[in-house]
């Protein structure tokens, strides 16, 4: 049967749980002084970038020390999930015998290292971290391209922002002859966001 790499971890005071590590992007320590609080989630600047950290269930995120981080990416997205203790990378058959509830943030349970194991559910955490993670586009050039076509400066810099929050790219144009341009180029936009009564 196929074997497959697993990143065993601990959470809670019995709790073992495992990941395909496949999917993990690196493995960390970080001293909890560095954790920040915005938009509802505790963040981490993970380089350069804001990260959201979220606890595995049965995981108390520390105040003080070191918290062990399991990080995944893609594209310009991260997150981490807070866990106890790393406790092995094992390559096991992966067999899940015991199907869980969704709501647990689990695919149920396998045998994994010769005794009952909790198999991740990523899904659940994924939406938790970034709302639109399972629904943006993204390859090589990041997520939706959109073309914003407004004359005024200030009111480009103040939209901007916001067209960007979800995760798109936005390139910008002061005119309709700019903006078919931009158009007319390699990039394939998603969307375009026009002011019509400042074309008028």
């Amino acid at each position: 049967a196929e074997r497959t790499a697993m990143l065993v971890f601990r959470t809670g005071k019995d709790g073992v749980k495992a990941v395909p590590l496949s999917l993990v992007t690196r493995l960390g320590e970080v001293d909890a002084g560095q954790f920040e609080n915005g938009s509802g989630r505790t963040l981490l600047n993970y380089r350069g970038r804001l990260m959201p950290v979220l606890p595995v269930e049965g995981v108390e995120l520390r105040q003080t020390g070191l918290q062990p981080l399991v990080i995944f990416s893609e594209g310009d997205f991260s997150m981490a999930l807070a866990v106890d203790a790393i406790v092995d990378i094992v390559d096991e058959v992966l067999d899940i015998e015991m199907l869980a509830m969704p709501e647990q943030g689990l695919l149920g349970s396998a045998i994994i290292r010769g005794r009952a194991t909790e198999i991740l559910d990523l899904a659940h955490y994924l939406p938790r971290a970034n709302p639109n993670w399972l629904h943006l586009r993204r390859d090589g050039a990041g997520g939706p391209h959109v073309l914003l076509v407004e004359p005024s400066d200030f009111l480009r810099e103040m939209l901007a922002p916001v067209l960007k929050a979800p995760g798109r790219q936005v390139v910008h144009a002061a005119d309709p002859t700019m903006a078919a341009g931009l158009a007319s180029g390699s990039t394939e936009l998603s969307a375009v966001v026009i002011d019509l009564d400042a074309q008028r």
